[in-house]
C-alpha cells in the first residue's frame, strides 16, 4: 500500500505543467473534504436513530 501526498504525487501521475499539478491537488483535498463529511453525516444519522429508538415520544 502506498501513501498519495501532495509531495509524492508525480510517483503516481504525471502533469504537463506546475498549474495542472496544483489544480489536480486542490481537487483531491476537495473530494476528500466531502468524503470526510459524508462518513460524519452517517455517524451522526445513526447516533440519532439510535436515540430516537430508545426515546420514541421525548426530544433529541
Amino acid at each position: 500500500m502506498f501513501n498519495l501526498t501532495a509531495q509524492n504525487i508525480t510517483n503516481f501521475r504525471r502533469f504537463s505543467t506546475e498549474q495542472q499539478k496544483s489544480k489536480y491537488i486542490d481537487l483531491l483535498s476537495k473530494e476528500l473534504k466531502v468524503i470526510n463529511n459524508e462518513e460524519n453525516i452517517a455517524s451522526r444519522a445513526y447516533k440519532l436513530y439510535l436515540r430516537k429508538q430508545k426515546f420514541p415520544q421525548g426530544s433529541c
